[in-house]
């Protein structure tokens, strides 16, 4: 029986995609096995007590954690190797360390790291309400949301980095919006109307929004993103002045440009032009 040779060609091509095919899989395996989570605990070099809130970082993986109460933190996904890690946390000396991560059950842990208070430590009540906030953000999932990849976060470490800024500042920093000036800041509010074009409300007092805030990862000229002040919805840029927010009680600010990124619990009817997430003390 002769056997063409197009049916051999075909079937050592598909012979060559299979051995790929379970290399790639073998080798997706290995690096999987080759991940472990990393954990440790932060003390204060003076006495050993737990450090709450101090940021714990892997840069060449783009890994980050803070402290917990007990002063522990975990760090997922973390392939076997040699790293820098750093801790940071105000009110404390910066402190860097040479880690070699090696393969376990799952589990990597780290010991102890003792980090000294910086010479001209703040005093305790500073320090404490420095904690109430990263406590905030934990409370509120944002360090969680940060890990999954999507989206854009500033922390009270960027902001209080950056200076005084506002909430206009900090957004012009975020990736995939567009502020711009209000041209009609200062006259009347134009009148609310239905998708249909039914006026709902005539008159609406002046407009006191100097700037508007706009997706740029859209087909439209201007999308307007909507905004959510400690997890409460408080509508788009028609209807959300950025100047009612303090900016010395900002504590954080993470922002989704596209609808596909923004977290199911605040991807509400209208937030198709993105979703920016503000968060105070």
């Amino acid at each position: 029986m002769r056997v063409s040779s197009l049916n051999v060609s075909l079937r050592a091509g598909a012979a060559a995609l299979l051995v790929v095919a379970l290399s790639a899989a073998a080798q997706d395996a290995r690096a999987h096995q080759n991940q472990v989570t990393v954990v440790g605990r932060m003390a204060s070099a003076v006495d050993s007590s737990d450090v709450y809130g101090v940021l714990v970082a892997i840069p060449a993986l783009r890994l980050k954690a803070r402290t917990d109460s007990a002063g522990l933190f975990r760090l997922a996904g973390v392939r076997t190797g040699t790293y820098d890690i750093t801790f940071r946390r105000i009110g404390f000396h910066r402190l860097a360390r040479t880690i070699e991560v090696e393969a376990s059950a799952g589990l990597f842990d780290l010991g102890t790291f003792l980090i000294p208070p910086s010479a001209a430590q703040l005093e305790d009540l500073v320090v404490s309400a420095t904690a109430d906030r990263y406590s905030r953000l934990e409370a509120a999932g944002f360090y969680e949301r940060s890990e999954a990849g999507f989206g854009a976060f500033v922390d009270i470490d960027d902001i209080e980095r950056w200076g005084r800024v506002d909430l206009t500042h900090i957004v012009r920093r975020l990736p995939g919006f567009r502020v711009e000036r209000n041209r009609n800041y200062g006259k009347p509010l134009p009148p609310t109307t239905t998708a249909f074009g039914i006026v709902v409300e005539h008159s609406r007092g002046m407009d006191t929004r100097r700037y508007l805030i706009s997706s740029r990862r859209t087909g439209l000229d201007r999308c307007p993103c909507q905004f959510v002040l400690n997890g409460i919805r408080m509508g788009s840029t028609q209807d959300f002045d950025l100047d009612r927010v303090n900016p010395e009680t900002i504590v954080g600010v993470e922002a989704y440009a596209s609808s596909w990124e923004v977290p199911r619990e605040f991807n509400w009817a209208g937030s198709n032009c993105g979703v920016i997430l503000i968060w105070t003390r």
